[in-house]
């Protein structure tokens, strides 16, 4: 039974080490996409042609959606290793 409650026990702290690395490594290259997409934005938005500004805007979009999913996963297991306790109530 210890044994048991061991393995869990590190597997939740590998699985939370495993969700601290993706999210850091891949907070960098999305945050620098959105940067380079923001500069093109400014300088050329005007000289873009519809498709262009089109391009830029779903760039912008997936990266949103990317930081959304990165931190569902750190919110995710938050929840399977809480800094709270827990008690039995009736």
């Amino acid at each position: 039974m210890r044994s048991n409650i061991n393995k869990v026990s590190n597997s939740k702290k590998e699985l939370e080490e495993i969700t601290y690395a993706v999210s850091h490594d891949l907070h960098e290259p999305m945050q620098k996409a959105q940067i380079f997409s923001s500069l093109i934005t400014k300088k050329y938005s005007d000289k873009l042609i519809y498709e262009g500004n089109e391009i830029i805007n779903r760039i912008n979009k997936v990266t949103e959606q990317m930081y959304g999913l990165l931190n569902n996963l750190v919110f995710y297991t938050k929840l399977l290793n809480p800094n709270e306790t827990f008690e039995n109530i009736n």
